[in-house]
């Protein structure tokens, strides 16, 4: 099993560079801490408006300026977004947008466009229509979400079906981009400018475990039960994933019993690791208990002293897959005792 795993390496995974563009943001995406995702009002939007007759956010300061324009007729306006307009015709999407909505869209400006050909040169280019389109609707959410309702540690879903995780420890960011003016009015939504493209997840839980390569032991116990297969279904799940240190420190505490283990019980420990449906950071409320897939059975969570799920603390919250979301824990978890 372990010579299994070895083959396969983080480099096997970019076998495209559409494929390696994307793996980047989710490496993004993976380095979020939970520590810092506390739920939090929205931070000021640094630097001026990218967008004319904007309301953006800066130092606790409005400025606003009458939006009669559809979404589409307000980016086209403000002459800083061609490259996404230009995007929206070639996929079709432009009309949806100029649709009844209401829509947000996290707008990245023809200087991201340019950023991200500077670091993926002609990648951009040689999209399909379908990919295009894919990457362009993670951008939009179907449904009004101003800076108010942006909670730190949510999940929200885009047209795309994939999850963008928010989080304002540090000013604004949206699956790793950072929102730069806020608040843009349209006629049938709202915009938030954003300072570089969103690219959806491209692994599923599995892959992106093996891919971090921290977790190695994690990876092999699931192939050894079989649940490698049931966590690269559809889902979604959410995963407390320990490390390789954490199974080092049980294994350090408790010589021997892993190895000991049967096939069911170790998947039943496994099974402990995992809950069914999306729980984003902030769903994990002091105090609650979350069922997991091993029927019958909980983790309770603490808030108190960062953030716990029974004795294990989270240290990495929020990484989101194809599939579900990781939570990256310090310690193996046991189930109780029937």
């Amino acid at each position: 099993m372990n010579q299994l795993l070895s083959r396969i390496s983080f480099c096997a995974t970019l076998c495209t560079a559409l494929t390696a563009t994307a793996c980047a943001s989710d490496d993004d995406n993976a380095s979020s801490a939970m520590g810092g995702t506390g739920a939090g009002g929205m931070s000021s939007a640094s630097g001026g408006s990218a967008m004319a007759g904007s309301s953006s956010q800066t130092g606790g300061t409005t400025s606003k300026a009458p939006q009669s324009g559809d979404i589409v007729a307000t980016a086209v306006a403000a002459g800083s977004f061609t490259k996404l307009t230009g995007a929206l015709d070639a996929t079709g999407l432009t009309a949806a947008l100029k649709g009844t909505g209401p829509f947000t869209v996290f707008a990245p400006t023809d200087a991201a466009f340019a950023a991200f050909e500077t670091a993926n040169p002609g990648v951009l280019a040689s999209l399909s229509k379908d990919q295009l389109a894919a990457i362009l609707k993670y951008h939009v959410v179907a449904a009004k979400v101003g800076s108010k309702d942006l909670v730190s540690g949510s999940l929200v879903e885009t047209l795309n079906g994939a999850r963008a995780a928010i989080d304002l420890s540090s000013g604004v960011k949206v699956a790793g981009s950072t929102v730069t003016t806020a608040d843009v009015a349209a006629s049938n939504g709202v915009i938030h400018v954003i300072d570089k493209i969103m690219m959806p997840p491209s692994r599923d839980i599995v892959a992106t475990a093996v891919a971090a390569g921290t977790f190695t032991k994690l990876a092999g116990a699931l192939v050894a039960t079989g649940l490698d297969k049931t966590l690269q279904g559809a889902g979604p799940f959410t995963v407390f994933a320990p490390t390789d240190d954490a199974f080092a420190a049980f294994e350090a505490k408790n010589p021997g019993v892993l190895a000991s283990l049967t096939t069911a019980q170790l998947s039943d420990i496994l099974l402990y690791h995992v809950v069914n449906g999306w729980a984003g950071s902030a769903d994990l409320k002091d105090g609650a208990s979350v069922n997991t897939a091993l029927a019958g059975k909980s983790l309770k969570v603490s808030t108190t002293a960062g953030v716990k799920v029974n004795d294990s603390k989270v240290t990495s919250a929020n990484i989101v897959t194809t599939n579900g979301v990781i939570h990256v824990i310090d310690a193996v978890l046991l189930p109780p005792a029937s």
